[in-house]
């Protein structure tokens, strides 16, 4: 960089779905850790809602080359305040060729190349929300390339993997990340995270230590430490077994629990295939399902929920003889959840619930006959979100109710295997656009025909 470009940019704010970058110049501090990606199904539109840029004075011209300097300088400048705005209009494609433009002036300006990074993740998250997940892989592939101590698109491409069902390949692109020197609280979250999901609790913590170490504040890094470091004390003892797709894990002091393995691993598998039947969809990656008693379980999920997916499977277990159909019921219903967490696109809640409990096997008469007359009062938009957080009761069940009703409605109109065709046209489409594909309407039209359904019973 020559002496006379002094570009100094404050934090660019990206708030992209799931995730807050704060994303500095490397003068400044390091970066802040986002907010990890909730269990819930937000959308990932892009709002980039301030920046702020602070010129700072150029040295006066006292030659002719100075002056072509300073020139240059300006243009620098120029260009990159272009880019900046265009991230703000929501226009990532201008702002990567005005960043690109800046670049061709000072190639290899530290500032400049990670602003073109998080317009090159601003550009594949728009392409991800439009289905096109190959070529927002190929443009974060690309940003990497370009800027590889940004750590946005390592992190972006980790979770578009993690999306589609790839968690080795999301290790091996956030493991990069770190090769590269690359250290970002959101980084190292995330390997936490995935260490939790394959079972080794040692690893997740570490990761988790070290986030910590760059944003010892964060409320969010700070209860996820607690909370991994109490499951590996209390999972230390625990056993694993393998069968064909999952790491089946159990308290070997739980003699019952030993006692009833070998069933418990049975109604996996054979849960595995029917939601896979359904669903149309079979992902690779091994799942873990850990096996816990009630008292152990509590702690880890909502008084109104009977078992949690957040990436394992956690399953209460009592007396497996008394419980062994409520069991495959539940079963059933988490592992819709694991599958439809791997189809590359962010599902509402209501379709995640909805699936869940109809594939589980639960009565959608029932749940038609507990809801008003005139329909539900919550409104289909309102069902999306992390359900765990809420806790009005009577709300909670309305919302199971709703989702279940009108995934029971358009299985009965459609066919039982439509959902495999809606998953099917996904491909390259946004959820709307599919859903129009399969059912010929919207999915807001689909609503009121549901709900003039429910007037005619």
């Amino acid at each position: 960089m020559n002496r006379f470009l002094l570009l100094g940019l404050s934090s660019l704010l990206l708030l992209v779905g799931a995730g807050v970058w704060w994303l500095r110049s490397p003068a400044q501090n390091p970066a802040q850790d986002p907010a990890q990606e909730a269990h819930d199904e937000q959308s990932t539109a892009l709002q980039r809602t301030a920046f702020q840029r602070q010129d700072l004075p150029l040295q006066a011209a006292d030659s002719a080359q100075e002056a072509a300097v300073q020139t240059n300088a300006a243009l620098v400048l120029e260009w990159n305040d272009k880019g900046l705005q265009a991230l703000e209009d929501q226009n990532p494609e201008l702002a990567v060729a005005a960043f690109e433009a800046a670049l061709e002036l000072e190639p290899n300006h530290e500032t400049l190349l990670s602003n073109l990074a998080n317009a090159f993740v601003a550009m594949a998250v728009a392409m991800q929300e439009q289905g096109d997940l190959a070529g927002a892989k190929m443009t974060l592939e690309g940003a990497i390339k370009r800027s590889p101590r940004s750590a946005g698109p390592y992190y972006w491409l980790g979770h578009l993997h993690m999306r589609n069902g790839d968690r080795d390949r999301a290790k091996e692109i956030l493991e990069a990340a770190l090769a590269a020197g690359v250290e970002h609280a959101a980084v190292l979250r995330m390997l936490a995270d995935i260490a939790a999901v394959e079972g080794d609790l040692d690893t997740s913590v570490t990761f988790m230590d070290r986030a910590l170490l760059l944003s010892p504040t964060d409320a969010d890094l700070l209860d996820r430490a607690a909370q991994l470091r109490a499951e590996r004390k209390m999972f230390r003892t625990f056993l694993t077994d393998a069968t064909a797709h999952f790491d089946s894990r159990y308290d070997p002091q739980d003699q019952s629990m030993v006692a009833a393995l070998g069933d418990l691993n049975r109604d996996l598998e054979a849960a595995w295939q029917e939601v896979v039947g359904v669903l149309g969809v079979q992902p690779q990656d091994r799942l873990l399902v850990i096996w816990l008693d009630a008292e152990s379980y509590r702690w880890q999920a909502p008084a109104w929920s009977a078992a949690l997916f957040d990436g394992r499977v956690r399953i209460v277990i009592e007396d497996y003889e008394r419980e062994q159909n409520a069991i495959r019921r539940t079963l059933r219903h988490e592992l819709t959840h694991a599958v439809l967490h791997t189809i590359g696109t962010e599902l509402p809640t209501w379709l995640h619930e909805g699936l869940a409990q109809s594939v589980e096997g639960r009565d959608p008469q029932a749940a038609i006959a507990s809801l008003p007359s005139n329909g539900p009062q919550q409104q289909l938009t309102e069902l999306i979100g992390n359900w765990t957080s809420w806790t009005d009761r009577a709300r909670v069940e309305e919302a199971y109710a709703y989702a279940l009703s009108f995934c029971h409605w358009l299985r009965l109109e459609y066919g039982q295997s439509v959902m495999a065709s809606l998953f099917l046209n996904l491909n390259g489409r946004t959820l709307e656009e599919a859903w129009s594909v399969t059912f010929g309407m919207s999915i807001a039209a689909s609503d009121l025909a549901f709900r003039a359904y429910l007037k005619t019973l």
